[in-house]
């Protein structure tokens, strides 16, 4: 039978999900992140929200690769941003970039099956969405027919001959919970149980129902947030590349990318990360750069170096502050 869906990414702002259950939506497409660097700035709290809902959940990734290497390269930072979380609907290739179609039909069939296959191969269950106009005249389906189309055609009634699994047919829907207008879809497979039968999405056959996007237990340290830090730049300096921040976010719990100094965070080890390599300290009344460094460092001369692992503009702290000194 036919299941109802939205699709939503930043642009709907704030989502109250509690409401969109209530108004019947049984799935919903969130868009988790776009090219090699961009994350979808609605992406973390709209998938730590939906996960208090029985609202089933899959995500997509809006391309703008050139090449298959290029494709290559925007799958592996999608599989980053939505590693940490559990998806009981497919991934998606948003495919309908403009300068795209300068490309031969051949060459922009194999950038979409070259994004897909690394996804795919990484276990998860790959869609590709498109509008009519695209998959009519500009993709070669018998390259990329194994994979379910999400199939978008505003009207009341499609007219794709292809097979589809999805449909997106407005987007100009109203729900309760979204301001505005949003994107309504239709889906015609029970995708929560193919990737459960499947044990696709990181899923076994206990996990298939919606609920906890919390990671398994893992290693991690604890490290206090300084003035300056945000998330990218932690993911950067500990896991190796600031788009890994969203599995700070989901150890941690948060439902924004809102840290704060002093705040503590967990940051987890099993990326390989480059382990802090220093202490931090609490600016007391009377404390200046000098004595913190004669304090730590063995003479006063090594300030500079606690101002350039602060990156601080002046000599200038204040109590409260934290430091980082280095080890």
């Amino acid at each position: 039978m036919p299941y109802k869906g939205i699709d939503v990414s930043f642009y709907q702002g704030d989502i109250d999900w509690a409401q969109v259950e209530t108004a019947g939506i049984e799935f919903a497409m969130i868009r988790a992140s776009y090219g090699s660097e961009g994350i979808d700035s609605k992406f973390v709290e709209n998938i730590n929200n939906i996960s208090r809902t029985s609202i089933a959940r899959g995500a997509y990734h809006y391309c703008y690769a050139l090449s298959k290497e290029e494709a290559v390269d925007e799958a592996n930072h999608f599989l980053n941003t939505v590693k940490p979380y559990k998806f009981n609907y497919p991934l998606a290739l948003d495919f309908e970039y403009e300068p795209l179609l300068s490309l031969s039909k051949k060459d922009l069939s194999e950038i979409a099956l070259a994004f897909c296959n690394t996804i795919e191969k990484a276990g998860y269950y790959m869609i590709i969405y498109s509008n009519l106009n695209w998959l009519v005249n500009y993709l070669d389906m018998d390259i990329l027919n194994r994979f379910d189309i999400w199939l978008a055609q505003w009207g009341p009634k499609p007219t794709f001959s292809g097979d589809f699994g999805m449909w997106q047919y407005s987007s100009t829907g109203m729900i309760d919970g979204i301001s505005g207008n949003v994107d309504l879809d239709i889906s015609y497979r029970d995708y929560p149980t193919i990737i459960e039968e499947n044990k696709l999405n990181g899923q076994s056959t206990s996990e298939a129902v919606p609920g906890d996007s919390e990671p398994a237990t893992q290693k991690s340290f604890d490290y206090t947030v300084i003035e300056g830090d945000n998330l990218w730049t932690l993911a950067q300096r500990f896991l190796g590349s600031g788009s890994k921040y969203p599995e700070i976010v989901s150890l941690n719990n948060l439902s924004s990318d809102t840290i704060y100094p002093g705040q503590t965070l967990k940051i987890p080890t099993s990326s390989s990360p480059n382990l802090p390599k220093y202490k931090t300290y609490t600016v007391e009344d009377g404390d200046n750069l000098w004595n913190i460094a004669q304090r730590f460092l063995g003479s006063g001369s090594k300030y500079p170096e606690i101002a350039s692992l602060n990156n601080l503009n002046s000599d200038i702290i204040y109590p409260g502050q934290i430091l980082k000194i280095p080890d």
